[in-house]
């Protein structure tokens, strides 16, 4: 299909989308209970310090007492225990501000990377991705409060290895070879309709047969990706996030949520969903933010309303009940959730979804200091719905907890600063959750509607009138999420992008280059290039397939324009995720 011709198609899409957003607004669901809180900034920065401290009081997380489990048992029973640890103390200090944590969120986290690398110490039998992937967030995390270069470095390293040893490239999803599998994971024909499997990761690293795939995994590399490539602005990082966003697009959002897991095999999805896998949020958030795409940014609208009221993580009160049980392992991972949901509404700031997910967020902090945590201590447990509070203290309470603690602080300016914010803390406003308990505009609703009928029909006259009289005009429409602009020129050279160490680093910091543990979790800059994934002949036909179908992507774009047009008249004002051109 001709760029002309794409490009008046996203166009209606792109339009339509805009349309129905105008014409749709985000409420507050009357029945959540507890979104507001009179709290002042001071009150809420002492339960979430009180936390921290408690936290590590109790345990070190630079320490496995017992790694050939990957655990530091009881506290910590697995790897991401360790660095949602590290985690929630640096997005403390990176909300506030301050840098009271930053000896055990830097010297910490990178003396834990040398002793046990990316995966736990000694290498368990099987090794995920999902391990190494979430490290690399953790350092990004981390680099991002501390600016320590150490910290970047790891945060590239560990998005290296999970690159080679999973990720699926054009040129893999092409041949249905390579991203570290010995067995073929080439898709059966009634899946060609939904996309290619580029931008899928395997969630094992070690398994060379296994083809898992599961939305966290490539949701977690997803937002790595956005985050370096903000940071550093190669454009490897750029397209490695946006191909992960489309294979999550076309083969794990239902509508409704992300769910859990994909078999490329036999072209199915699991029927399974857990807040985790709406990891996604924290991914598209930042890639909306920095592509400036509105597309993208009314997408995140749908999956922020949708994923924070869907009854399977939600009571309609709207307190979180994922995680009941302390023994869970998966515990803590609604923190993870929310730390999402927080950076979807800092790069919206003074918005509707900014206040929506403020009012969310609040309904957990009250829910937390109502059912879980323990009177007269900063002690918490894991259930947030109805206790019981805990007298003694449980790692995983803490842990899940702060990342609501947190950010209910970050929600109110500091009384210094209320209009400002300063060093490499974000600017996070206080919003008024009130004025969003009104009911939704109908008339606004259709006038979006009927506005957005009569767009799409001029666009797709225009389209008709341009493919009959076959103009072959430089192509100015696209907009900028699209991934065709970054791929044109990366198809002959797909490497990640290896980051080379500052050749300054503090005192504190020089110990973590000496000799010591010597494997692929070290820097990035020890990474051997035959380790890298090279381009290659299969990696730009992945490209040039693109030529071979274009009936069956005109259909599937025209499929999604009436599809936008039918919610629309039906006035569900929800928009459908968008698919973007493989």
């Amino acid at each position: 299909m001709s760029q002309n011709v794409r490009a008046l198609l996203l166009a209606a899409l792109l339009g339509w989308s805009f349309l129905i957003a105008l014409g749709q607004d985000i409420v507050v669901p009357s029945n959540w209970l507890g979104s507001t809180s009179g709290l002042s900034r001071e009150s809420r920065e002492a339960l979430a310090s009180g936390a921290a401290t408690a936290l590590l009081a109790h345990v070190d997380p630079t320490v496995q007492t017992a790694p050939n489990l990957g655990s530091s048992p009881p506290d910590l029973p697995h790897v991401r225990y360790f660095g949602s640890t590290f985690a929630v103390l640096a997005l403390q200090d990176y909300y506030s501000g301050n840098s009271t944590w930053n000896d055990t969120a830097t010297n910490g986290l990178l003396d834990y990377l040398q002793a046990y690398g990316f995966y736990g110490a000694p290498s368990p039998s099987s090794t995920a991705n999902t391990d190494s992937v979430y490290w690399g967030l953790v350092s990004f995390y981390a680099y991002r409060t501390y600016r320590q270069q150490p910290l970047l470095d790891q945060a590239v390293a560990a998005y290296n290895v999970t690159y080679t040893s999973g990720f699926i490239t054009p040129g893999a999803a092409f041949t249905g070879t390579g991203a570290g599998r010995n067995v073929s994971f080439f898709p059966p024909r009634n899946c060609t309709a939904n996309g290619t499997y580029a931008g899928g990761v395997f969630v094992y690293r070690d398994m060379h047969s296994a083809t898992d795939i599961n939305a966290y995994t490539v949701g977690a590399f997803m937002t790595l990706s956005a985050y370096l490539f903000e940071e550093t602005g190669d454009p490897v990082y750029r397209q490695a996030a946006q191909l992960s966003l489309d294979f999550a697009i076309n083969h794990l959002w239902n509508g409704t949520v992300f769910q859990d897991a994909f078999d490329p095999l036999s072209c199915t999805v699991a029927p399974t969903w857990i807040s985790f896998d709406q990891w996604f949020v924290e991914g598209l958030s930042v890639w909306a933010n920095v592509t400036k795409n509105d597309t993208l940014t009314s997408f995140l609208e749908t999956v922020v309303t949708s994923v924070t009221t869907f009854p399977s993580y939600s009571l309609l009160n709207g307190i979180i009940i994922e995680g009941y049980s302390p023994q869970d392992w998966a515990s803590i991972d609604k923190g993870i959730f929310i730390r999402a949901l927080v950076e979807a509404r800092r790069r919206n700031p003074n918005t509707a979804l900014a206040d929506y997910i403020e009012a969310y967020v609040t309904v957990q902090f009250n829910a937390i200091l109502t059912h879980a945590r323990a009177p007269n201590t900063d002690f918490y447990t894991t259930a947030w719905s109805s206790g019981p509070t805990n007298s003694t203290f449980i790692a995983s309470g803490n842990i899940a907890a702060l990342d609501v603690l947190n950010a209910a602080f970050s929600f109110v300016a500091p009384p210094h600063s209320a209009s400002s914010s300063g060093g490499s803390s974000p600017a996070m406003m206080h919003s008024n959750t009130a004025k969003l308990m009104s009911k939704p505009n109908a008339g606004a609703i259709a006038g979006g509607v009927v506005g957005g009928i009569v767009a799409s029909a001029i666009i797709l006259a225009a389209f008709w009138w341009r493919r009959r009289h076959n103009h072959t005009n430089n192509d100015p429409i696209l907009h900028q999420g699209s991934s065709r602009s970054t791929r044109g020129g990366l198809a002959s050279n797909v490497e990640p992008f290896v980051l080379q160490s500052s050749r300054t680093r503090s005192s504190k910091l020089r110990r973590f280059y000496t000799t010591g543990r010597d494997d692929e979790t070290r820097l990035s800059s020890a990474t051997p290039a035959e380790a890298m994934p090279t381009s290659s002949s299969t990696q730009d036909r992945g490209y040039d397939q693109d030529t071979t179908s274009e009936h069956t992507e005109f259909q599937t774009l025209l499929r999604r324009l009436h599809d936008l047009i039918l919610q629309g008249r039906n006035g569900s004002g929800e928009l459908p995720p968008p698919q973007y051109e493989d």
